[in-house]
């Protein structure tokens, strides 16, 4: 397989139905180059959350043996230019190999949802609330959380949601735009409030939101987690793409000599 650099604009077009692509990818400010081969792409970006360049890669093949062969042929296509910083992870189809010689520290398989206004089932809640990013109850919320985070590649999100209980903030959720796309993340409730379907109401709410402001909303989910997929489902949801994303172990592993 043969790759080819492209432009953003380049790579937007090779892939006019690729919705992950067209709405999730980082922007394109923070991206270093990119590549297509066949029915592959690949970016290398600059992630302040990892502090390195990160490659991100999708194959649409159903071959395993073809889709690692793929995996390892753009990564290694990232790493022959010396520029920039060292690349300390990768993020592409989930089941797939790691490349050779690359340990992973971490590892975690994730997917990627979308609706809109046709799909949602969706209400805008009175009882929810816009939290502000200092309100300090926002953190103590945010603490009942392994994954969550407050802020991410040192941006706060666009806005936080969330519901109270008794005058506790008892659940959180925030968003952020892009041009035609809303990103849900950082659900949180609280530990001693769960159960309650306080989430269900926040993410409705933040869903309902945005597909009054843009034509989509999206959000990423641990693959593993059961519940946070019912009710994502349940609010007219669809996974359109599994991921994984892997952090190596010693970033003089894949830098160039």
């Amino acid at each position: 397989m043969d790759l080819t650099p492209v432009t953003w604009q380049q790579l937007i077009s090779a892939f006019p139905d690729d919705r992950y692509l067209n709405l999730r990818t980082a922007d394109p400010g923070t991206i270093r180059r990119a590549a297509v081969g066949g029915s592959t792409w690949s970016t290398r970006t600059r992630s302040e959350y990892w502090e390195s360049d990160w490659v991100m890669m999708y194959s649409a093949s159903d071959d395993a043996t073809v889709r690692a062969s793929e995996t390892a042929q753009h990564l290694a296509w990232h790493v022959s230019f010396e520029d920039g910083d060292s690349i300390g992870g990768m993020t592409f189809a989930d089941h797939t190999a790691i490349p050779d010689g690359r340990l992973p520290e971490v590892s975690s398989a994730w997917s990627w949802f979308w609706t809109d206004s046709e799909h949602a089932r969706v209400d805008i809640d009175r009882k929810v609330v816009t939290v502000d990013h200092h309100d300090p109850r926002l953190l103590e919320v945010l603490s009942h959380s392994d994954t969550a985070s407050h802020e991410r590649d040192g941006k706060a999100p666009d806005v936080w949601f969330g519901l109270e209980a008794e005058g506790q903030l008892v659940c959180v959720a925030a968003v952020n735009k892009q041009d035609d796309a809303t990103y849900l993340q950082s659900v949180v409730t609280h530990t001693q409030h769960r159960g309650c379907g306080y989430a269900r109401r926040v993410c409705s709410h933040a869903t309902a939101w945005s597909l009054q402001q843009v034509r989509y909303a999206t959000l990423g989910m641990m693959s593993d987690n059961k519940i946070a997929r019912a009710l994502y489902e349940s609010l007219g949801y669809s996974c359109d793409k599994e991921f994984r994303s892997v952090k190596f172990k010693g970033l003089q592993l894949i830098t160039c000599d």
